[in-house]
């Protein structure tokens, strides 16, 4: 293990579907217990890390145990443990309030996603409350598997119902029906897995960011990968859209409408940009003080940061840009092939952007949210910068079915030469505290780092990624379910191949052998 020790990066979990929504085989081995037990091994190193990258909710049976597991971490490791807020997570948070509200329409301009929502949110007769609870997940939340939250065997639609909003808003919880009957199956489970699930969802909104920008490893870290100059601001820029959301004319903005008039004002940028070293503190985090107080709210109107976090939170109608660390990003960081790649305010270029983020301190970004459709993390850079990217969802049916165990999971890191240099690279943790941090399995060509100068770099016409040698990966890639040939290290040229030092790996392994010599005596 490096001396420095590394940042592992873990990005959308998403419950670990076993199908994306082609049916393809999907590995689940990411969100077993093995894996959180694993990277607390990796964690007894005190110089080493890990950041899960958000998005934890939908798609997968495995909701309750990965957020069990992560705060579990968060417990035991503290200020080693980040948690990145993704999308499909502060979208739950309107639960708290959309359960009671009754529908109201937006104007003309409102988000597309809103327009089956509102059609079918109340019929005649109106929906049921636990109707309304799939309706609300499956058609605004994004959640095609709305209540699969745990293994299909565990709990009925109903009672997984009732544990979701109970994570939520326990008063609204009480009145889907049969509540009694679901709450006392609930807090049978020996474990208490669903009584800590209900705590746990509330530690990780308390606990979680939008932005994190870890100082030891120089690593931005967010959902959709921070590439936007509008990270340039202050808490001002909030508070002009806030006084928007005033009466106007005498005329309250309803609820939905505030969301939606935040959505629309968020693609402004600020005026002037504000360019600060302390950007971290000062820009996307702000709304979210507001949380912990969100839980316990007993009024029907959230307070306006909540509208902030929602705005940041709804993605893009067709062709337009959008300026949040959770949704702006495309499949290479937000400026990629996919997207626009050039900042639409013409007073920030990309390159002063990506110069200032240099002169901060950054020397890698970090992001999931857009799957990239390989089957491991992708690491380049771009000509702008010296800034390395991590491309790290590899959800949507991109986990091969094949992994059968927790030592074949590619995850990729972030570590530093003696001389302060970053490298980044992929390998995979050990299935049990009998392996070593070797990829030994399917993936044992995973090994593997690069540095600032030997990084595939990212080049347009076409969009790819250029890897030494001549060979590329394009964009967008689709259905490489097992690693493509430019991935093995033999086949590539200018990079770093490593044998990692075993240190966790040596110093378990001695603490076991003086447990045998207590049992002798």
């Amino acid at each position: 293990m490096d001396e420095q020790g590394r940042l592992l990066l873990v990005s959308d979990l998403e419950g670990c579907a076993p199908y994306d929504s082609k049916q393809e085989p999907q590995s689940q081995q990411l969100c077993s217990p093995e894996f959180f037990t694993s990277v607390a091994t990796f964690l007894e190193w005190p110089k080493n890390k890990v950041a899960f990258l958000g998005d934890y909710f939908d798609k997968g049976p495995f909701v309750v145990d990965t957020i069990n597991g992560i705060m579990r971490l968060k417990e035991l490791y503290k200020e080693r443990v980040h948690i990145i807020l993704g999308n499909r997570d502060l979208n739950k948070l309107r639960l708290i309030y959309e359960m009671k509200a009754s529908p109201q329409a937006v104007g003309e301009n409102k988000w597309v996603e809103w327009s089956k929502f509102y059609n079918d949110l109340n019929p005649t007769p109106s929906l049921s409350l636990s109707d309304r609870l799939l309706h609300i997940l499956n058609t605004s939340m994004g959640a095609p598997s709305p209540i699969q939250i745990c293994p299909n065997d565990e709990l009925t639609q109903e009672e997984a119902g009732f544990l979701l909003l109970s994570a939520f808003s326990i008063p609204n919880a009480t009145l889907l029906p049969n509540s009694q009957k679901s709450k006392a199956k609930l807090l049978s489970h020996p474990e208490g897995k669903y009584t800590n699930f209900i705590e746990n969802v509330r530690k990780l909104f308390t606990e979680g960011k939008i932005l994190i920008y870890d100082t030891d490893f120089k690593t931005l870290l967010s959902h959709a990968g921070g590439m936007d100059p509008f990270i340039l601001h202050n808490v001002d820029y909030y508070t002009n859209i806030k006084a928007q959301l005033l009466p106007r004319n005498g005329q309250a903005l309803t609820y939905y409408d505030k969301i939606e008039q935040v959505r629309l004002l968020l693609q402004k940028p600020p005026t002037p940009i504000q360019q600060d070293d302390r950007f971290h503190d000062y820009t996307y985090n702000a709304p979210l003080a507001c949380i912990s107080t969100l839980f316990d709210d007993q009024r029907s109107e959230p307070p306006d940061d909540f509208f902030l976090i929602q705005g940041l939170g709804l993605k893009p109608n067709p062709g337009e840009h959008f300026t949040s660390f959770i949704q702006s990003c495309d499949i290479l960081g937000c400026k990629g092939p996919s997207g626009p790649d050039f900042p639409l305010n013409p007073d920030i270029s990309l390159d002063k952007y990506l110069k200032f983020l240099e002169s901060s301190g950054v020397k890698v970004i970090a992001f999931g949210h857009v799957p990239h459709c390989t089957p491991i993390p992708l690491i380049y850079r771009r000509p702008e910068s010296q800034i390395i990217f991590i491309a790290n969802d590899t959800s949507n049916g991109y986990r091969p079915f094949s992994i059968k165990a927790i030592n074949e999971i590619p995850l990729s890191y972030v570590s530093y030469t003696h001389i302060g240099e970053p490298l980044a690279g992929v390998f995979s943790l050990p299935g049990n505290t009998k392996h070593t941090y070797d990829g030994e399995g399917a993936l044992e060509n995973m090994v593997y780092t690069w540095s600032i100068e030997s990084c595939p770099m990212f080049r347009l016409d076409p969009p790819r990624i250029q890897y030494p040698g001549g060979k590329a990966l394009l964009f967008p890639a689709r259905k490489e379910i097992a690693p493509p040939g430019i991935f093995i290290p033999s086949k590539m040229e200018g990079g770093i191949r490593r044998k990692p030092l075993n240190r966790v790996t040596k110093r378990v392994k001695t603490k076991h052998k003086k447990n045998r010599r207590k049992t002798r005596k």
